[in-house]
């Protein structure tokens, strides 16, 4: 349940449940249980704040379990994303091509990165994936057993790829704590914080602070904006009200409402001298919870009516009625519309994106674990690759680090390395010949199976057998 049903179905129960007490004049201490609620509520501004769970750590971007994949991946399918390669070993990477589909589309970047890393010389001689098949140990492997390791991990980066890309997704709507802060202060003071004397305390109220009554008593009160304009209310008596000091009776100095206006501006400075500003403070989905609860307490009904202030208060004149603040006409039978207190929503904002932290740290956690397990079970394959039996009649080849294949180590057409073919017709048999790369050119496919090692795409030499087939591989 969200949590604006959550709140509604809470506040229908307070709607039908209320029983009144007799009105009476406004006396000291009037409203001090009321008070020591709203300062609760007032402080969740105050000091330095930390928002509790805090954002647990991304995951990291499983970036060497793609780099072995494509290193293991055949010559052509790493051609499908290099455009050209320097005798310097630079390499350019392909630009993305678009027609691609929508999952090929979101894996492209990682992929092309992965390939221009594993072909890319860095200093010296060696490749990336000369790097990768050191980390791995697979200096010695063979070209079978290579290849063995390849179909064996072939679903560990595409489950990686997508436990990433998730969480990779989820964190981009993730709230940060300066935004769940201001969903906090926007109740409170509007984002505009009141530190001292405040010379113009009209701006916490919606449109001009009318004389008492009309700040509070009149339709949509100008103090349902914010929470200091309805502690205002609460704590100030009207003009014409004998010294009185309703949320303290300790209270230093009363403060009083204006013929016509607004309280003066250091009204709010002796208020906080009863409700002091705490330094530090933990923001838990708990604790605003409890505060919200305790505001609900707060609100009651009289006819059509909705007030914030003490039980049986129905007019809020600041004087022998009460001091409180009145909603008129917004409750119908057994329904209040309760969003007509603007400050009770964001508030509650405040709490869904607290009590979502949870839940998406917990995704966060658990994506991490499984991008490690994941890494792990890659790492222990590549440890025993090198051990994999090989049949005797398997050739017992071993593949060079930078994972190239040189067509020399081939004397028929069904073994030439699947890189930059070329036909080169047998002068005595016209019906054979010998498939072989192509000067300057590479492989051109556009990767279009889901594998990430390409092997819905990959086309072998073996394949070649006809010239005609073999120009088929180079259009």
């Amino acid at each position: 349940m969200d949590t604006a049903k959550m709140l509604a179905l809470v506040l229908a129960a307070y709607v039908s449940a209320i029983n009144f007490q007799a009105t009476a004049a406004v006396t000291d201490g009037d409203t001090a249980d009321i008070f020591s609620v709203y300062s609760s509520l007032i402080r969740l501004g105050d000091g330095e704040r930390t928002i509790e769970p805090a954002l647990a750590a991304k995951p990291v971007q499983p970036t060497t379990l793609f780099r072995l994949n494509m290193t293991l991946a055949e010559i052509t399918w790493q051609n499908s994303f290099i455009k050209s390669e320097s005798k310097n070993g630079n390499v350019e990477p392909k630009d993305k091509p678009g027609d691609l589909s929508e999952t090929w589309g979101t894996r492209w970047d990682t992929w092309v990165n992965a390939a221009t890393f594993v072909r890319a010389k860095a200093q010296g001689s060696k490749t990336g994936g000369d790097q990768i098949t050191e980390t791995y140990g697979l200096q010695k492997a063979t070209q079978q057993q290579l290849d063995d390791l390849r179909e064996k991990i072939a679903t560990i980066p595409e489950t990686a790829f997508e436990v990433y890309a998730t969480t990779a997704a989820a964190a981009k709507t993730q709230v940060e704590d300066s935004d769940t802060l201001s969903l906090v202060d926007k109740p409170i003071y509007d984002n505009k914080k009141i530190t001292g004397s405040e010379p113009n305390i009209d701006t916490y109220f919606e449109g001009t602070a009318q004389p008492y009554a009309a700040a509070r008593n009149t339709g949509l009160p100008p103090a349902r904006k914010t929470v200091a304009a309805t502690v205002l209310c609460l704590c100030c008596t009207a003009q014409n009200k004998a010294t009185t000091k309703p949320c303290n009776a300790k209270q230093a100095t009363e403060k009083k409402w204006g013929a016509g206006s607004s309280p003066a501006g250091n009204a709010w400075t002796e208020i906080r001298k009863i409700c002091p500003e705490i330094q530090a403070k933990r923001l838990t989905a708990e604790a605003i919870q409890t505060i919200i609860q305790g505001v609900l307490n707060t609100i009651h009904v009289s006819s059509t009516n909705l007030l914030i202030g003490k039980y049986g208060e129905d007019n809020c004149d600041g004087s022998n009625a009460g001091t409180c603040v009145k909603f008129t006409a917004v409750v119908t039978c057994h329904t209040a519309d309760y969003s007509k207190i603007k400050w009770l929503a964001p508030l509650t904002d405040a709490l869904s994106k607290i009590q979502k932290r949870k839940q998406e740290n917990r995704g966060r956690q658990e994506s991490t674990a499984a991008l490690a397990k994941l890494t792990q079970e890659a790492k222990t394959l590549a440890g025993r690759a090198k051990s994999t039996r090989i049949s005797a009649s398997q050739p017992q080849t071993t593949r060079t680090a930078s994972s190239s294949l040189s067509c020399n180590q081939y004397s028929t057409g069904s073994t030439c390395a699947p890189n930059n073919r070329k036909w080169e017709e047998n002068t005595s048999e016209k019906s054979k010949g010998e498939c072989k790369p192509k000067d300057g050119e590479v492989q051109t496919n556009t990767p279009t199976g889901d594998g990430a090692a390409g092997t819905t795409t990959t086309v072998k030499c073996s394949d070649c057998d006809t010239e005609e087939k073999c120009g088929e591989v180079n259009k």
